[in-house]
């Protein structure tokens, strides 16, 4: 008599293929998504410091054509027109999902040495102001994140 019947997988090798396959692939779903989420960091953070860099030149720009550059605080910039400007005491910039706000602040010397001091050690040098660009803005994970890039604007 001839069988009919073929060689076959059993139940538990049909579970166990079943597992390992599941395994893999959430380990592979796993690494694609926290990859995702490390580019989109990435980009979040690379417009964050091209921001603040582009407010650090604006601010620049602004200082050699119009010193002293800003007598308040903070403030942020403003196109008006075909020109930017400071917008004013207290003010920000959304740009896009991005907050930037810029702030400055007094720098005191010593007269001889010119070494930067504390203020009140110190009197205030004119013809210097610090300036410190903050951006902030919500992560793709609803975290509240920021940059902050300071630099030194000088009277030409």
């Amino acid at each position: 008599m001839t069988s009919y019947l073929k060689p076959a997988f059993s139940l538990a090798e049909v579970i166990l293929a079943i597992a390992i396959f599941a395994l893999i692939a959430t380990a592979i779903v796993t690494l694609a998504l926290g990859s995702m989420q490390a580019s989109q960091k990435v980009y979040e953070q690379n417009q964050a410091v091209n921001l603040a860099r582009q407010g650090i030149e604006l601010v620049n720009y602004l200082a050699a054509a119009n010193w002293p550059v800003y007598s308040g605080q903070k403030t942020s910039l403003s196109w008006q027109g075909n020109a930017w400007s400071l917008a004013g005491e207290g003010t920000t910039e959304q740009l896009g999902s991005f907050v930037r706000t810029i702030e400055f602040f007094d720098v005191c010397r010593d007269p001889d040495t010119l070494e930067l001091l504390s203020c009140p050690q110190a009197p205030v040098d004119s013809r210097l102001r610090k300036v410190v660009v903050h951006i902030k803005w919500t992560g793709f994970n609803g975290r509240q994140l920021g940059y902050d890039l300071s630099s030194y604007l000088h009277q030409q």
